[in-house]
Order: structure tokens, then sequence, then C-alpha cells
């Protein structure tokens, strides 16, 4: 047989060995019966193989296991399990440890030539993305805030350049996100938060283009649930942003409404239904499953007129997979859809309930606090400043992190916004720099602000220590719902 085949006593002896073994290990049979791992190989690979040995004695159950040996100089992968035999005598003495393993090594290196093709391909969508957002940031900025000076005679250029703008950004977020799904080291992280306050702010992002297209949207929260869920936030937003934004997009006049209902209940979990209803085009019954497949939309003229990549309902089925769920959907051709899925949630502690509502308006209120904004961009500095001037913030602008410190430690901020992707020293070591030199504001809240929006990246910066995240590119009234929301 093409295994490794071995007998050893409960003391490490070897018993029995096959020819495969001693070919393997180019030594004779009499060389190894007697002898024990210390005695064959050196004593790193000997310890492993003696620990392995030892936790299937102990359980006393059997054991598979993947090993790495150096052999004659050269690395092996081993692929192998671990059996405790008994020959029917009542006694220790007539227990052997039986064991079997074949060579992986080939098939390792291709998984490992596998890992770094992966890696290398993640770090490419990673830079690209950074790259692609840093630009569009500064157009859908100025796009955004000139846009609120309709008096201009080129408004409908503007509208048309931001229109242009936010295609492209959904291009680039479904193809990152697609990829990072696909990833085998796609990561879930979950907290404890409120849905309704979560659901609150995906809309208030939608408000300007609903309200340019006329569509009312409304949020319908059960009067009779007041606790908070535990599940990824991210990914459950990722979801909900996806499904409103297709409703929007395939609905031209009427409502888009998001609801969810509480199918069952008990003390820590509760079953979940979220349905988003639009009266848009509607989809044909033929058509239902097709729109859910990676890169197909109903028809090339849906493609055509309403752009996209026909990504998006595969990433909410693909997410809703990776949470023991599916998207289903409800459609009558010509009056509407419904989308919908169930999740069952643990559920945390009791908040205070939140009315059913509409979205409001976007309401700009002074905030009154003292911002220092790290940017080594001038236009983004230009950018910061025209969009926060109603706000009601001292904005100050440090392009480096010695000017970051130098008015860190004349002016004490109620907010550290930080760039991360610096020349020389980049935002993650001036942020350290900062809680070791600053004399006044070692303990203010720094928060990221990048265009780097990988999910495993926004997870590392708050480790760090950074207090939130934002990521470029940014409007006007988002960048104020997350600093009126950060300082209440």
């Amino acid at each position: 047989m093409p295994l490794n085949i071995t007998l050893k006593t409960k003391q490490g002896e070897y018993l029995i060995v096959n020819d495969f073994f001693t070919n393997s290990l180019q030594v004779k049979k009499e060389q190894i019966i007697g002898k024990t791992d210390f005695d064959i190989y050196k004593k790193s690979q000997a310890l492993q193989l003696s620990k392995s040995d030892a936790e299937c004695w102990g359980h006393r159950k059997a054991g598979i296991y993947e090993e790495s040996h150096d052999i004659n100089g050269k690395k092996k992968y081993i692929l192998g399990g671990k059996y405790i035999i008994d020959i029917g005598k009542n006694d220790e003495n007539s227990k052997y440890l039986l064991s079997f393993s074949f060579d992986i090594t080939d098939r390792k290196k291709i998984e490992l030539e596998l890992e770094k093709a992966l890696k290398a391909k993640d770090d490419f969508l990673s830079i690209m993305s950074h790259e692609i957002r840093t630009p569009l940031h500064s157009i859908i900025g100025i796009s955004d805030l000139l846009q609120e000076k309709k008096e201009l005679k080129n408004f409908d250029l503007l509208s048309s350049l931001m229109f242009s703008s936010n295609q492209l950004m959904v291009l680039v977020n479904d193809i990152l996100d697609f990829s990072k799904i696909q990833s085998t080291k796609f990561e879930l992280v979950y907290s404890e938060f409120n849905v309704n306050l979560l659901i609150e702010k995906i809309l208030n992002q939608f408000y300007h283009e609903a309200k340019r297209k006329k569509i009312s949207l409304h949020f319908l929260a059960p009067s009779n649930f007041n606790k908070n869920i535990i599940f990824d936030e991210l990914r459950l937003s990722q979801i909900l942003n996806n499904l409103i934004s297709n409703a929007l997009k395939f609905t031209e006049n009427g409502s888009v409404s998001i609801k969810y209902i509480i199918e069952e209940e008990s003390n820590n979990t509760a079953y979940i239904k979220f349905l988003i209803e639009d009266t848009g085009i509607g989809i044909k019954s033929q058509n239902l499953e097709k729109i859910k497949i990676a890169f197909e939309q109903e028809n090339s003229g849906v493609s055509r007129k309403y752009g996209g990549t026909g990504l998006g309902l595969s990433i909410v089925d693909r997410l809703l997979i990776k949470f023991k769920s599916k998207l289903l959907i409800e459609s009558k051709y010509g009056f509407g859809s419904t989308f919908y899925f169930r999740l069952k949630l643990n559920l945390g502690n009791s908040v205070e309930q939140l009315s059913n509502s509409v979205v409001q308006t976007n309401k700009i209120e002074a905030l009154n606090k003292k911002i220092l904004y790290v940017e080594d961009i001038y236009q983004n500095q230009l950018i910061m400043k025209a969009m926060t001037i109603d706000f009601g913030i001292k904005l100050d602008l440090a392009s480096n992190a010695e000017e970051c410190i130098e008015l860190s430690n004349k002016t004490e901020y109620d907010l550290i916004l930080m760039d991360i992707q610096m020349p020389n020293i980049n935002g993650i070591m001036c942020f350290e720099m900062l809680k070791a030199n600053s004399k006044l504001n070692k303990n203010t809240a720094v928060v990221a602000f990048t265009a780097n929006a990988e999910h495993s990246k926004v997870n590392y910066y708050k480790t760090l220590g950074f207090r939130d995240v934002l990521t470029k590119p940014i409007k006007k009234h988002q960048l104020y719902n997350f600093l009126n929301s950060f300082f209440k």
C-alpha cells in the first residue's frame, strides 16, 4: 500500500513498520524496530510526533493530523491518522498505537502557491480600491457641494457628473464585495446593536436620491420589540443597503419601504423576517431566480437603462447563505417587488423603543466642536473645509504628522480625523505619535479616514485604538450624520 504504516507500544517503541515507511526514510527495518521517534528523528520533530501520540493515548480515540517534517534535508508535509487498537486482553500492555500517513507535499505546494496568488489578488484589489476611491472622493465631494448651488448654469452638467461618479462607486464596491465574499478567509464579526438605529442610518443615506426621484421612503418597525440584536452589523447593513439601493434604482414613482417582523421570539433568540417592498417595474416570473446569478440582469435593456454590474443581488444571496438563510422574491411585473429573508438572531439588552418613521430631512444643526483633520492631499483638505463650513465646527488642518503633533500641543480637540495613507509617516504611525507625545490630546478620540474599505482593515484599525473608521468617498450629509451621531 502507498501508505506509511506503523505500530507502536505505549512507550513509543516501533513494533511493526511497512516497506513504504522504511523506503520513505531510506533506512532498513532493523534500524527502526525497538526504537522511538527520538532515536530516529531530530528532537523538534520527535517532540511533535510524541505530542500527537500522547493526545491519541489520552483521549483513547482516533486522531487525524497534518504535520510538516524535515526528511533527509527536504521539507515534507504529511497527512495521517492514529488509532488505539486492542488485541483482546484487558490490560494496558495489550494496547498499541496504529498509525498511517501519506505524503501530501505536492498538494501542499499547490495550496501554498494558491494562497500566495489569492493574497496577491487581495493586495492588488486593496491597492486598486485605494487608488480609485481617492480621486472619486474629490469628484463626488466637489460635485455634491456644487449641487447645493442650484443657480449655477452648469447644474445639469454637475448632476450628470455626480450620477456618473456614483455609478462608478457602485461598480467598484460591487466588484470588491463579490471578490471578498468568494474568499475562503471571509470573516464574520458579531456585535450587539440596535437594529432600528441601523436601518434609520441606512435610509438617511438614500434620502437625497429618493427626494430627487420624488419617491417616499418608509420604515416600519414592530411596536412590541425592544431588544438589541447580536449579529454582524456591517454585513446586515451591506445586505439592506444593496436591497434598498436596488429597489430605488428600479422604482420610477411611488415608494420604497423596509420593515421587519418578529416571527418567533424566546428569551435569547428570535426569528426575524426583513422585507423591502417597492412599487417599481417588477420582475417577470421566469426571471426571479436568474437575477440572483452573478453578473446577470433580467435583460440587456435593463442593464442599458439602469446600469450596474448585476452583482448586487448575487452579493446579498451569497451573504445570506453565509448566515444559513436565502433571498426570496415576490414580484408582479409592472407593479413592484418584495425582497425578503429570515434570520435567526441572538438577542441582547433591552433598549428604548423607536417609533415607526418615515425618513426625515437631514437638518443641520451647529455641532460646536473642534476637529483636527490630518490629510496630505490639498484637494481633500479643501473638500473637508467646504463640507464642514455649515456644521458649526472649528476645523484645523494638518498636512503631515509633524504638523499634527504641533497643532495637538496647542489646541485640545474634540475629535481628530486621521488619513491613513500618508507618505513618510502614515496615519497609524502618526496616531501612535499622538498617544506618546501630544500634551493635550493623548486621550482624544481619533477616527481613521481612509479609501481602503476592506472589512479586515476596518477591524484592524479599531484594534489599534481608532475609535471608528470613515471611508472615502463621503458626501456632506453622510459626514454630518456621522459627526452628529458621534458627538451625541
